[in-house]
């Protein structure tokens, strides 16, 4: 019974020491750049605009490999059921 509270614990500490010190780690880099935080975080709508104007052109050329990815799975598909059909009435 001592050895499963043991384990218990120790466990717990285990877990609980790297997760304070990162929490620590954190705390600290943050309050050093809490002033770009704030700088990125002010200039965040005027990247989205200029993101979303590249995003309209990767969209579409997404949309066409996706496009030409489905064709080639369609005409795979036929090609296949194309020979079996071949197989089975020869």
């Amino acid at each position: 019974m001592r050895r499963v509270q043991f384990v218990a614990v120790f466990v717990t500490l285990a877990i609980a020491t790297p997760l304070t010190g990162l929490a620590i780690l954190l705390s600290a880099i943050i309050t050093d750049n809490i002033v770009n935080i704030t700088r990125s975080l002010y200039n965040l709508p005027q990247h989205l605009v200029q993101l979303q104007r590249n995003l309209l052109f990767e969209t579409e050329i997404i949309g066409l490999v996706a496009g030409t990815f489905i064709i080639f799975a369609i005409l795979l598909l036929t090609l296949r059921t194309n020979q079996s059909d071949n197989k089975t009435s020869v």
